[in-house]
């Protein structure tokens, strides 16, 4: 199903948003388990290298490396995930952002109302800001 891309008499038109958090939100996520498990496998590290010259040096330092990589595995999950979430989401229904990128559809991110169409010339901050408004003076008179 790809959106409809005839804009209202007005110029603006509204995206209608698949359930589920944002891709935005998907990647904090990511990052935090990144960090996580960052500090984790490095913790797990240092702890077992510092054994190194222990009589079961051996077997502590394999031990630390198995439970680091361990943790990789959600890791993995998550980032495979996450990039199974954003095809979906651009199968679905484009490639939108809030963002001002020069190859994606820019929406209002509170209204979903379209402020640019991707391939446009980006809009200043002033430009923004009139757009922005008008965009949202929009959605109030045209509720979904």
């Amino acid at each position: 199903m790809k959106p409809d891309r005839t804009p209202a008499p007005s110029g603006f038109r509204r995206i209608e948003r698949i359930s589920g958090p944002s891709s935005w939100a998907m990647s904090r996520v990511l990052l935090v388990w990144l960090w996580i498990w960052g500090g984790w496998s490095l913790a797990l590290l240092v702890m077992g290298f510092s054994r190194i010259y222990a009589s079961d040096g051996g077997r502590t330092v394999f031990l630390a490396v198995l439970y680091a990589w361990a943790g990789l595995v959600p890791v993995a999950l998550l980032i495979l995930g996450y990039g199974f979430f954003i095809l979906r989401q651009e199968r679905i229904k484009g490639r939108y952002t809030a963002q001002p990128l020069s190859n994606a559809t820019q929406i209002d991110s509170r209204t979903g109302v379209v402020i640019r169409e991707a391939g446009d010339p980006l809009l200043s901050p002033a430009e923004y800001k009139i757009r922005l408004q008008e965009a949202r003076e929009w959605a109030n008179t045209n509720p979904r």
